[in-house]
Formats: C-alpha cells, structure tokens, sequence
C-alpha cells in the first residue's frame, strides 16, 4: 500500500510541476484556427471557428468523439441527422454525442464564431 501511495504521489508532483500550456486566439480570426491537435494533446482536439452568415461547417462525424461547441459571438443552428436543427447564440453550449452525424450553420445576419472540443470516449460505436 504504501508503494501503491508513493507512486501516486510522484505522479501528481509531475503534473503539479508542470505549467499551463498557453494558447493566444488571433486578433483576426480566419475562418479555422486549430487551438489543442495530435500534436499538444493526448486525446482532445479543439479549434476557433467562424462562420460568415448563410455558411455551414458542413456535414460530419465524429466518431469515437464527443464534441462540446462553446458559442462566443453571433447565432446559429446545429442539426443533428437524427434530431433536427436546434437554435443557440452567444453564451450558449452545445453537446454532441460520439457517432452522431451533425453540422453547424450560422442562421444569423452577423458572423458567428465558436470554440468545439472533442475528446475520445474511447467507447467505439454505441450499440
């Protein structure tokens, strides 16, 4: 037991140690900005989007994946394959579970811009 707790306790002094990576979004947001890749995180990824009115981010999946889309500026809607198109704006969270079909429009007159993160859920296909 007592190895079992000096084990952990090495492990959190490592993660304790070490700083916050630090990620500074551009002033003038292109259309894509990847913020967390394969390359800075070990199983989530995330990116900084904008949508001009009228534009989708078009039709996808992400698989093993669940994807959050913190909304920043401007409204719009998601639609799910399954469930229809649901209205969000600014200050509104989204949630998109692993394996389903969706897309993101912005429906409104200015532009939209959101951050997603998707994390794998390591679950493979629900039954």
């Amino acid at each position: 037991m007592l190895r079992l707790v000096t084990l952990l306790s090495l492990s959190l002094s490592v993660f304790a140690a070490t700083a916050p990576e630090t990620i500074v979004l551009p002033n003038e947001p292109k259309d894509y900005f990847e913020i967390l890749g394969k390359g800075n995180s070990a199983c989530m990824r995330s990116g900084y989007v904008t949508l001009q009115p009228g534009e989708s981010v078009g039709t996808h999946n992400t698989g093993n994946f669940e994807e959050l889309v913190i909304t920043l500026e401007g409204q719009g809607e998601m639609e799910m394959a399954d469930r229809g198109r649901t209205p969000f704006a600014k200050g509104i969270l989204l949630h998109a579970f692993p394996h389903s079909e969706h897309n993101v429009w912005n429906t409104g007159k200015e532009v939209l811009r959101y951050i997603y993160i998707v994390a794998d859920t390591g679950r493979g296909k629900p039954q």
